[in-house]
């Protein structure tokens, strides 16, 4: 069952991308794929969560550079980097987030994984990361677009 919801999860995004910004992410098997940065400073990241509550409660979490997001974030709304604000990116993972769970949920509704979601929620630092307890599963996926730069580190950890 895990490819099945591998693959669920990571259709899904692909899926909310191309609708929202009109970009096709590839997968990518290499997670150095997401930590290529072009500058030596520090990298800050934003990450959206959204729980998934059924039989197999899940998390969902969604997370890239605050940079990768600022680019997203443009596309999504139509108008120029410079007007991406930080309340912008914040919103944006958060959209994200909350339509891709929405996707997923339809995709495994009348199955044993169908779950209710909560609301979605955003968390922002240097190092952030979903850590796992040795008894439950965990799907993880690199999503990227080279030519945009756009970067994404999809995670979900179920029971």
């Amino acid at each position: 069952m895990d490819t099945v919801l591998n693959s669920v999860y990571t259709e899904a995004i692909m899926d909310v991308i191309s609708a929202l910004a009109g970009i096709e992410l590839k997968e990518s098997n290499d997670l150095l794929d997401l930590h290529i940065s072009k500058s030596s400073e520090t990298i800050h990241y934003v990450m959206g969560l959204m729980f998934l509550k059924g039989q197999h409660h899940a998390v969902l979490g969604i997370t890239a550079s605050f940079h990768t997001m600022r680019i997203l974030c443009s596309y999504m709304l139509g108008v120029s980097l410079v007007k991406v604000s930080y309340d912008d990116v914040q919103d944006a993972i958060c959209e994200l987030v909350n339509m891709t769970a929405g996707s997923v949920k339809t995709r495994l509704r009348d199955t044993e994984y169908e779950a209710l979601l909560t609301t979605p929620f955003a968390i922002t630092g240097v190092d952030l990361n979903l850590y796992i307890k040795e008894r439950v599963a965990q799907i993880e996926s690199i999503l990227l677009d080279e030519e945009t730069d756009i970067r994404l580190h999809l995670q979900v950890i179920y029971e």
